[in-house]
């Protein structure tokens, strides 16, 4: 019996180291394998910062997908009264409305008789332009002030307008010397140095004067210039 119980602790005795062993290399593996996926939670970890630091802050675009495409205007289109386009051409039958510009002395009755025989010259004829209708009236410094108005509105029409050489001057008058003159004409403005195309044409209050009958019939002798000048295409020089 005694033996026996010896037996029984020598073979334990050799079994403890034993498995003392066993927990001791399982436990070492268990720690190496802990310790990868810590590694590897650490690695992940710190390689998903340095890749969010690579990528570049989200900058804030404005959406122009809902703007309208720019659309270049063509330099010769022009808005008619009722508000449709069209394309100018010199000579072509246009919806322009001629441009009244009246000397500060003209009477609005003088303006509308005016106006009332164009209408019927060009509906006789045909509508063209762009013509700027004037009127000069019997006081001179009125007149001087249309010329200002005049070289001033195209300036800015015309880069190449030239104020030494077309506008009013000492040795150049435009509409002064109608007060004294009376008279009527037309002249065209389609010239190689110049930008701006346009017909111009001038009435006053004296030899017609609006209150005679032959200021009527005047109105129509020079609109009918204006389509002569509206079908000759070439440019005049400088000469």
């Amino acid at each position: 019996m005694i033996a026996s119980l010896v037996e029984v602790d020598f073979v334990m005795s050799l079994k403890r180291p034993l498995f003392l062993a066993l927990i001791f290399l399982l436990s070492t593996f268990a720690g190496c394998f802990g310790s990868d996926s810590e590694t590897d939670s650490d690695t992940d970890s710190d390689s998903d910062i340095e890749s969010e630091s690579d990528i570049p802050p989200i900058t804030e675009v404005e959406n122009t997908t809902d703007e309208p495409p720019v659309v270049e205007v063509p330099s010769n289109q022009i808005t008619c009264a009722d508000g449709s386009t069209e394309l100018w051409v010199w000579g072509n039958l246009t919806c322009l409305e001629p441009e009244m510009y009246a000397a500060s002395d003209v009477s609005n009755e003088s303006i509308n008789l005016t106006l009332e025989w164009y209408n019927i010259a060009r509906e006789e004829w045909g509508n063209y332009g762009p013509v700027e209708l004037y009127i000069v009236g019997l006081d001179l410094d009125a007149a001087l002030e249309l010329e200002d108005a005049y070289c001033e509105r195209h300036k800015a029409l015309d880069s190449a307008w030239s104020e030494e050489w077309d506008c009013a001057n000492e040795n150049y008058q435009i509409f002064s010397h109608y007060v004294e003159d009376g008279g009527a004409a037309v002249g065209t403005f389609k010239r190689d140095y110049l930008e701006y195309d346009f017909l111009m044409l001038t009435m006053t209050s004296k030899y017609p004067g609006p209150e005679e009958e032959d200021y009527k019939p005047v109105v129509l002798h020079e609109y009918f210039h204006i389509y002569q000048h509206a079908h000759i295409s070439d440019e005049c020089s400088s000469d």
